[in-house]
């Protein structure tokens, strides 16, 4: 496919009977024996090899240890990487948790309105501890992008770290019917805990002092304004821009369990309301 070419050693084929490697865990934010330092505290992921199922399916980019996806064979590969159905081990091994983040932009002219009718579902970007999965609803299809990742997005037992679960909710529950499970919502911890709802993840980085430099870390400018996730092709800076917004938010990951301690379970309770509260706003008629 078109743009593949340039990323091709970043995915060299596997032989159809191979399983993907499962990445090394190492300490989040921390350097690995593999990954290397960086000017960022060691956030440089190893690239991984995924088979890319032969013909049709889609395109495997590799940014800066960001896979991209844009095909159901691609998905399906990324899905047997064990890290990213058992979650990355963080906080002292003691939070088996990933970050999901789901990018909306409106059909038309028209600027996408929450809830609205015109929102769409166009990219869902997942992170672990040493790799993202940039995976293009817009381009498989935004119900079965999420039928595909229904075990994942429903298990209880893998905590989703979500910044805003309100909006992913009615995301998700108007691409496919479909809800997660296990949410912890860093934007409801914010303002219960803080009194501020941070609006962006790198105003909660600054509520951490030794997450603030993370806030501070360069990215791409993209493309498209508040639509960049919808403009297609997508290019390696909106691919590297999503996987990087993704690793910051599950960088709080182990702060979190830090500040929450034994209240951990009442936060998540708490975050399971507030996304059945936004689901019910898309039926007010009790439809």
């Amino acid at each position: 496919a078109a743009g593949a070419a340039p990323f091709a050693a970043c995915n060299p084929p596997l032989p159809p009977s191979s399983s993907p490697p499962s990445p090394p865990l190492g300490a989040l934010g921390e350097p690995t024996a593999s990954s290397g330092g960086g000017s960022n505290g060691g956030w440089t992921p190893p690239l991984l090899p995924l088979y890319d199922g032969g013909a049709g399916a889609g395109r495997l980019l590799c940014v800066a240890g960001a896979q991209f996806i844009d095909s159901v064979a691609g998905l399906r590969a990324a899905l047997k990487v064990d890290v990213l159905l058992s979650g990355s081990n963080v906080a002292g091994g003691t939070l088996a948790a990933i970050s999901v983040r789901c990018e909306t932009a409106a059909e038309g002219a028209a600027a996408a309105v929450p809830g609205g009718a015109n929102e769409r579902l166009v990219l869902i970007t997942l992170a672990t501890a040493t790799r993202a999965y940039v995976v293009d609803a817009l381009t498989i299809g935004a119900e079965t992008t999420c039928r595909e990742l229904w075990p994942l997005l429903a298990s209880r037992a893998l905590v989703k770290l979500v910044h805003g679960a309100d909006a992913d909710a009615r995301a998700l529950m108007r691409a496919a019917g479909v809800r997660m499970s296990g949410v912890l919502d860093t934007q409801l911890v914010s303002a219960r805990v803080f009194g501020d709802e941070a609006a962006t993840i790198d105003e909660l980085l600054g509520s951490f002092p030794n997450l603030q430099h993370l806030a501070q870390v360069a990215r791409p400018a993209l493309p498209g304004g508040d639509a960049w996730a919808a403009v297609r092709p997508l290019g390696t800076d909106a691919v590297a821009a999503a996987a990087s917004a993704a690793r910051r938010l599950l960088a709080i990951a182990p702060a979190m369990v830090m500040l929450l301690a034994d209240k951990w379970a009442e936060y998540v309770d708490a975050s399971d309301e507030a996304m059945r509260a936004a689901i019910a706003e898309l039926h007010p008629d009790g439809q």
